[in-house]
């Protein structure tokens, strides 16, 4: 059986290489992932943070696999990625980490960078934590983006934490 796993990832390797057509390279890399079992944590980070993009594709849609430490690696080293790579690290790392990530959303929605600040937002309104509010209702004024944003990540947070912050 060993034999038949290391057959199939040279297949695999084969037709995952650049110039096979997409569809056909992006089969092979998944097969390539599935046939390393447990060992194929360190190949997704290794593809998340390379520069082809079709391994960067195949690597973010397996970034729930990581566990907590090599996730928190990828959070270190986050301005090393590309954008689009970066906005998935932050919303799987929230989601997966929970409140240790709300000082990184609280400083991303307070940034300069209008789509890190809207990532930051959306953070904020997964974790609901209740003392963002005075933050949240800061930025409603903002531009549109902005505004709309910090509504929707106001309105995931309890309504009994909300509405007196918003008589004040």
């Amino acid at each position: 059986e060993t034999g038949n796993v290391e057959t199939a990832k040279a297949i695999y390797d084969t037709l995952a290489q650049n110039g096979q057509p997409r569809g056909i390279r992006r089969a092979a890399l998944e097969g390539l992932l599935r046939a390393q079992g447990r060992t194929a944590n360190a190949t997704i980070l290794e593809w998340f943070t390379s520069q082809d993009p079709e391994r960067r594709i195949i690597a973010s849609g397996h970034l729930e696999s990581l566990d907590p430490s090599q996730l928190s690696g990828l959070l270190s080293r986050l301005s090393d990625l590309p954008a689009p790579s970066r906005l998935a690290v932050i919303e799987i790392a929230t989601t997966r980490l929970g409140e240790a990530m709300l000082p990184v959303a609280i400083s991303m929605a307070k940034g300069d960078n209008l789509e890190l600040q809207l990532a930051g937002l959306r953070c904020l309104g997964i974790l609901g934590d209740k003392s963002t509010i005075p933050l949240l209702l800061d930025l409603l004024s903002g531009d549109q983006p902005t505004g709309q944003v910090a509504q929707a990540a106001l309105a995931q947070l309890p309504r009994a934490d909300v509405v007196p912050a918003l008589l004040d």
